[in-house]
């Protein structure tokens, strides 16, 4: 064997070398890429664990969710604040869910348990009352979502009967 045909087999074994290189590096990246995702998610379902775990904490605020769901008339100005800005919390982590599965899909079973959930809360005359007003602060897409989600939804009365305000007429 000459020493060309001795590189010739040593071009071709680093090329392999290379080829290998490349796609271990491209699995360890996807790898590390799904990794990062569903921590992503993990932490998002804690914030939203944590969200929910205030209203169950605190009587005063799981009466504030429950009567400004319902759009009690009698709410005062500190009492819709805090709703206000408890809603926009809300929504804002479930814009954050939205964005998430764009980039894992909805192959997880938090993307549509958090649509299931969303969907009972946004079909309140409250929150539809709240959201007609400030709806144009949320992206286009999300926007839509939530648009469709409260014409299908079954509404969100806790401890009442599940009937929608949609269904009732009584949303605008």
């Amino acid at each position: 064997m000459n020493w060309d045909a001795i590189a010739a087999v040593g071009e071709i074994l680093g090329a392999m070398a290379v080829v290998v290189s490349l796609v271990y590096l491209a699995t360890q990246i996807s790898t590390s890429n799904k990794a990062v995702r569903q921590s992503s998610l993990h932490e998002l379902m804690n914030e939203m664990l944590n969200w929910q775990s205030q209203i169950s904490k605190d009587e005063s605020l799981a009466d504030l969710w429950v009567r400004g769901c319902a759009g009690d008339a009698s709410l005062n100005n500190s009492e819709l604040t805090r709703f206000h800005f408890y809603l926009m919390q809300l929504f804002q982590l479930w814009l954050q869910v939205e964005e998430e599965s764009q980039l894992i899909g909805t192959n997880s079973w938090v993307v549509p348990f958090v649509r299931s959930a969303r969907s009972e809360v946004v079909g309140s005359r409250g929150v539809i009352s709240w959201w007609g007003l400030r709806k144009d602060r949320f992206p286009d897409d999300f926007r839509q979502i939530i648009e469709n989600e409260i014409l299908l939804s079954p509404g969100y009365h806790p401890g009442g009967t599940g009937h929608s305000a949609i269904e009732n007429n009584d949303h605008d």
